[in-house]
């Protein structure tokens, strides 16, 4: 019967079509446990137990006599390992048969003994299969494969009683209803079983079909009435309330496909293309009346989105939705969060053609609510020209029509930009756009928007009017400051060599110039919000950089070009930084204000980064952080511009370079007394002098004083 070479480790059975069954023995004694086997009347799980190792034993030792191949090319072969597989199958029912027949006479003792107080639940199963499982702890393999068997045992009680539960009810809804409050409460592995249940499905797809007949049945109704009719707010209710059904099963896909079939493409289109009336030529619609909308629009939308998410979304019903007017569609996707793919071809839609009409821009600026949502569709969106320019067009800030597009659109910028989120060549490629926009003359910008409805502003002159646009990017650019400064240092130092970025460090498009990055940054910087979380990320990172972080092996050391190096990646924020501010559009006296605030920000906070604590009382924190008279004559010279003062800006510039010369020396004494620290200090502050700098402080107090 078995192939030459098989000798099985125990005598080996033919696969047979039934698994042996033994009586149970175990003893019928009450108790609140189960009976111990004894040793010289072995229980029906015993012997299922060694007929299952058997059948396993014999499959294995013919894998190993023959190989894969072997039985591939042997038709005679094939069958019998088939005859193995299948015996061991049957066995393994077998041994679950037996285990769960002693968990049930266990219980049926303790039952007769104590009627009132026994309960077949999870936790009799587990104290009876503890019991048994204990019984081979001589017997690893049997031990092991008990308990797996007893795992299944009480998964299949969970499903099979809530089943049963549910099936009592007679409705699908009801039954429905009763999983979802229930299937919490059980453990992973049953709300696995069930979300696949054959039979759960059905009656989803029964239920979903029936609500979705019953919206089309309620939309015709409703259709036939008039407002002001005897049965308008009865048919109204009737559709909301049919509507509402979608609420409570309209996450489940098998429940959202079939609603959607029900309901059919054509009353899709007719219910969100007809039950909202928008004027295409002037849109608009108040919060208050979306929110009503959203009752009727969101349940509908939501088993959209969940068809959709599934992979299950009708293909008629997107094409459909699209043949909708562009209001009444954004409306519609706006009422509950859609997909990217959903949310990417109704933008697509709108620059194709409707983006550039009055309801276009109201699509647009629905859509905007939940474009935070979607990072990698808007980092795609700024990567376009035609898109992005569109996005930060005028028309599409004014007039108000239900959103605060200002605030959307940062929101959403503000995710996009996020360092991590989206696609990081996508977020490249959009920041890339964002920056060089900031190049563009007015006419340019409106070529390239080619938007009737504009009247030729520029991108900065849209951050200009916008300053949570600004803000938004300055919250997250400011994470590329030290990358924009170590590209400004490698510019600047013909005699230093720069010090490599960490890799970790956020990096953008290498060919941006230095030009672009100075003018991205003037645009941030006509918010103040935005400059200065510009400004306070400039002070975090100087406090960290080199002159803060200098050491006596440094200062000690022959050879400066370290120490000298280390620092020119300090001075290049500075200027950068400045320069960036310098060319903000700024109203005169604001740019006095803030102009004057930066400098003594910076210029004192770099200072204050390196003194040593305690090397000199401090007079007055806002003017003048020490007695000195370099750094007071300093402050009150930019207190004296802040007031309108003109004041020459060679004068400032030596100012500022004193300050840092006398930071310097004072951080020298302190790391190598024995040192010439002032020769140290003059040759730093001669290095600060010798950078972009002076060009940047003297555009800077140009500006500032014109």
């Amino acid at each position: 019967m078995y192939p030459d070479g098989i000798r099985p480790n125990r005598l080996a059975i033919p696969p047979q079509s039934e698994p042996e069954t033994v009586p149970n023995r175990v003893p019928s004694v009450p108790g609140d446990a189960p009976a111990p086997a004894q040793a010289s009347s072995p229980t029906a799980v015993d012997l299922a137990g060694r007929g299952y190792h058997q059948a396993q034993d014999n499959l294995d030792v013919f894998n190993r006599t023959f190989s894969s191949q072997e039985v591939r090319n042997d038709p005679v072969l094939l069958e019998m390992r088939a005859g193995y597989e299948q015996s061991v199958k049957q066995a393994r029912t077998g041994l679950k048969q037996a285990v769960e027949a002693e968990i049930k006479a266990g219980y049926q003792r303790e039952f007769e003994a104590r009627p009132t107080g026994a309960v077949y639940d999870e936790s009799t199963i587990d104290s009876h299969g503890k019991a048994m499982a204990a019984r081979y702890g001589d017997d690893p393999q049997m031990k092991r494969d008990v308990e797996t068997i007893l795992a299944e045992v009480r998964l299949d009680f969970e499903v099979n009683s809530t089943l049963d539960t549910a099936r009592a009810m007679g409705d699908p809804r009801k039954a429905l209803d009763y999983l979802r409050s229930e299937t919490p409460k059980l453990s992973p592995e049953a709300q696995k079983s069930l979300a696949g249940n054959d039979e759960v499905l059905g009656w989803k797809r029964e239920l979903g079909n029936a609500d979705g007949k019953a919206v089309a049945s309620a939309w015709d109704d409703f259709k036939a009435t008039q407002p002001g009719a005897l049965d308008y707010e009865a048919k109204r209710e009737a559709l909301h309330a049919a509507l509402e059904n979608l609420r409570a099963n309209g996450a489940d896909p098998a429940y959202a496909e079939a609603a959607l079939k029900g309901l059919g493409a054509a009353k899709l289109n007719e219910f969100v293309g007809g039950f909202y009336r928008i004027d295409s030529g002037n849109p608009n619609i108040a919060p208050r009346d979306f929110d009503v909308l959203k009752g009727y629009f969101g349940p509908l939308a939501q088993v959209v989105a969940t068809a959709d998410h599934a992979g299950v979304l009708p293909a008629d019903t997107k094409k459909a939705l699209f043949e909708c007017g562009p209001a009444q569609l954004a409306l519609f996707l706006r009422s509950a969060p859609q997909t990217e793919g959903m949310m990417r071809d109704a933008m697509q839609m709108l620059l194709d053609g409707p983006g550039y009409t009055p309801a276009g821009n109201f699509a647009i600026q629905q859509l905007m609510v939940g474009m935070d949502q979607h990072p990698r569709l808007m980092q795609e969106l700024l990567a376009d020209p035609k898109s992005s320019g569109l996005l930060f067009s005028a028309s599409m800030f004014a007039p108000s029509t239900g959103t605060d597009y200002e605030q959307d659109f940062a929101r959403a910028l503000n995710v996009a930009l996020t360092p991590g989120q989206g696609d990081p060549a996508t977020q490249q490629k959009a920041w890339t756009a964002l920056i060089r926009a900031c190049m563009e003359k007015e006419k340019d910008f409106a070529a390239k928007l080619m938007d009737p409805f504009d009247q030729g502003e520029s991108f900065r002159s849209t951050i200009d009017a916008h300053p949570l646009l600004a803000q938004a990017m300055a919250e997250q650019f400011k994470y590329y400051l030290p990358w924009a400064a170590n590209k400004q240092a490698q510019v600047d130092s013909d005699d230093f060599q720069i010090p490599p970025l960490p890799q970790s460090a956020p990096r953008l498009d290498n060919t941006l110039t230095l030009d672009e990055l100075t003018n991205f940054m003037a645009a941030l910087c006509s918010d103040p919000k935005a400059m200065k979380s510009l400004v306070d990320e400039t002070m975090r990172l100087l406090s960290q950089g080199g002159l803060a972080g200098m050491t006596p092996e440094l200062v000690r050391s022959n050879n400066r070009l370290p120490l000298q190096s280390s620092l020119q990646t300090d001075f290049a924020l500075f200027a950068l930084v400045l320069a960036g501010i310098t060319r903000a559009d700024l109203d005169e006296q604001v740019r006095r204000d803030q102009t004057a605030e930066a400098l003594k920000t910076i210029v004192m906070g770099y200072a204050l980064a390196v003194i040593p604590p305690g090397a000199a009382p401090l007079v007055d924190g806002a003017l003048s952080p020490w007695s000195t008279v370099i750094f007071k004559k300093l402050a009150d010279d930019l207190q004296r511009a802040t007031g309108g003062e003109q004041i020459k800006g060679d004068d400032i510039l030596k100012e500022i370079v004193n300050v840092i010369e006398a930071a310097v020396k004072l951080k020298v004494q302190e790391l190598a007394p024995e040192l010439n620290a002032a020769g140290v200090a003059n040759d730093i502050a001669r290095q600060f002098e010798s950078t972009s700098l002076r060009e940047m402080l003297q555009e800077f107090w140009k500006a500032k004083n014109s």
